[in-house]
C-alpha cells in the first residue's frame, strides 16, 4: 500500500509516544481493522508493545522513517527514503539563505573575494561568517543587486562593501535581520527613493545607519519631476509619512526632508542613469 501523509504521521506518533490508547478516530480504526494495528473497544482503540512493532515494521516495508524527520530536515535527508517525497515536511526551498554580492575589498577566510559582475551568492548567515567586509549594505531590489556593478556612481570610498538582498517572499527578510543584527560592521542602505524605500532605511539599527547610497541630490530631483515619480510619492507618503517624520536617523532626516520638498520619487532602476561617481555622503 502507499500511505498518505496523514497515516505516515499517524504511525509515527504511535511509534514514538506507544499510547495506551488513542480516541477511536479515522486512522486509528484505519490501522485496527485493516492491519490489527491496536483493539477497537468503543470509543477507543488500545494499544500494546506488539502493536508499536507492527505500526514500525509497516513505516520500513513502505519506505518511510519511523520517525517524523522534523521541519528543519533538509531534502537531501527525506530523499533517503523512497516511499515520501524529498519536499515532504522538510525545510523550504531557501529556508536560511540570504542573497548577497561581495565587492572589492571584501575577503573570505581572510583571502581576497569579490562577486563577478552580475553574478549573486546565496548563502547563510552562519556561512557568511567567513567574509570580511568594512560596510554591509542593505539593497531593496534584486534587480538592483544584481546589477549593481552597473551603478558606476556609487562611491565606496575603497571600502570593501558587502551588498545583502533585503528580502521577498524567497529571501526572509528576517535572516537579513538576524545577519545584521549578529554583525558589527556599520550599515549603508540602497533603496528606492520614495517612502516605502526610506522606511526601508529608518527601520535598520539608527546608531550604525551611516548612508544612504544615492545618486547626487540635484540629479534626482530632476529624474524624479514626472508623472510616475510624483505617483510613486502620493501612493506611499499615507502609509510611510508619520514613521518618517519620528526617523532618528540623521540621513533618513535629510533624505525625507528632500523627498517631501520634491513630492515625487525614484526607483533604483532609474537610478542606473545616474551619472558620474558622485554619491551623497
Amino acid at each position: 500500500m502507499s500511505l498518505t501523509s496523514t497515516e505516515r504521521a499517524f504511525l509515527q506518533r504511535l511509534v514514538e509516544a506507544k499510547p495506551t490508547n488513542r480516541d477511536a478516530g479515522p486512522a486509528a480504526v484505519f490501522f485496527s481493522n485493516e492491519y490489527g494495528i491496536g483493539k477497537r473497544a468503543g470509543r477507543y482503540v488500545h494499544y500494546e508493545e506488539r502493536h508499536f512493532v507492527h505500526a514500525a515494521q509497516l513505516l520500513r516495508l513502505n519506505g518511510l522513517p519511523t520517525q517524523a524527520l522534523g521541519s528543519r530536515a533538509s531534502r537531501a535527508t527525506a530523499a533517503q527514503y523512497g516511499g515520501m517525497s524529498e519536499k515532504s515536511g522538510t525545510l523550504a526551498p531557501h529556508e536560511g539563505e540570504i542573497a548577497v554580492v561581495a565587492g572589492h575589498g571584501c575577503t573570505l577566510n581572510g583571502m581576497p573575494w569579490a562577486s563577478p559582475p552580475r553574478m549573486c551568492i546565496v548563502s547563510t548567515a552562519e556561512a557568511l561568517k567567513a567574509v570580511g567586509c568594512d560596510v554591509i549594505c542593505i539593497v531593496e531590489n534584486w534587480e538592483a543587486l544584481k546589477a549593481i556593478h552597473d551603478y558606476r556612481w556609487i562611491d565606496v570610498s575603497s571600502k570593501g562593501v558587502l551588498y545583502v538582498f533585503r528580502g521577498d517572499n524567497k529571501f526572509s527578510a528576517a535572516h537579513v535581520a538576524a545577519l545584521v543584527d549578529a554583525r558589527p560592521e556599520p550599515l549603508w542602505a540602497f533603496v528606492d527613493f520614495d517612502p516605502a524605500g526610506l522606511g526601508i532605511a529608518s527601520c535598520l539599527p539608527v546608531d550604525r545607519l551611516q548612508k544612504l547610497v544615492f545618486p547626487a541630490w540635484e540629479w534626482m530631483a530632476a529624474a524624479s519631476s514626472n508623472q510616475r515619480g510624483r505617483e510613486l510619492f502620493a501612493q506611499q507618503e499615507p502609509q510611510w509619512g508619520s514613521t518618517l517624520d519620528r526617523a532618528k536617523a540623521r540621513v533618513v532626516q535629510v533624505a525625507w526632508k528632500a523627498l517631501k520638498e520634491g513630492r515625487a520619487g525614484l526607483t533604483q532602476e532609474r537610478m542606473l542613469t545616474a551619472p558620474g561617481n558622485d554619491a551623497q555622503p
